[in-house]
């Protein structure tokens, strides 16, 4: 049985009696597993491996990821409000559309676009930049990303930029 088939069926068995319980796993190896699409609320994982797991479109509001490798996990389009990452290791990680938990992965909606950014990453949209290189972008090569990314990125590229500068992402 993987992962998902074990929440899921851990969800139905505490279903109509307590409510949804929260998952906890302590030091587990979930490298490389599909997440994608889970309702994650509330569960804890204690020094856990992560590495290159998907858990892209997942709901990670209030789940603990304390102590865990995410190494390389996708967290595309995930909700991660008051998601705990204290002492866990994210780096290289997707963040595609990901609303962050304000400190470890911050996020911004400016008009159309939405940035995501980490200690080592920056995002606009789905199209990742080390989080120091965008500024550094000849208006050429902004323009050819897409036809309304120069006007954007002269409009708000030095604001967002002193954002992340004031307001760092933690490195966990």
């Amino acid at each position: 049985m993987n992962f998902k088939e074990r929440y899921i069926e851990h969800l139905e068995s505490k279903a109509g009696i307590e409510g949804k319980l929260p998952l906890l796993c302590q030091e587990e190896d979930f490298s490389g597993k599909d997440f994608a699409d889970l309702d994650l609320r509330g569960a804890a994982f204690f020094g856990c491996n992560f590495t290159g797991a998907n858990f892209s479109r997942c709901d990670l509001r209030g789940t603990d990821f304390t102590g865990s490798d995410l190494t390389d996990a996708d967290l595309s389009f995930s909700i991660m409000t008051k998601c705990v990452l204290d002492g866990a290791t994210l780096l290289n990680n997707k963040l595609c559309e990901t609303i962050g938990n304000g400190q470890q992965v911050k996020s911004l909606q400016i008009g159309k676009v939405t940035v995501t950014y980490s200690h080592d990453k920056r995002y606009y949209d789905c199209l990742e930049f080390d989080i120091t290189a965008l500024n550094t972008f000849p208006d050429e090569v902004v323009d050819a990303m897409h036809p309304a990314a120069l006007r954007w990125h002269q409009k708000w590229s030095s604001i967002v930029s002193n954002i992340m500068i004031e307001a760092p992402a933690k490195k966990s």
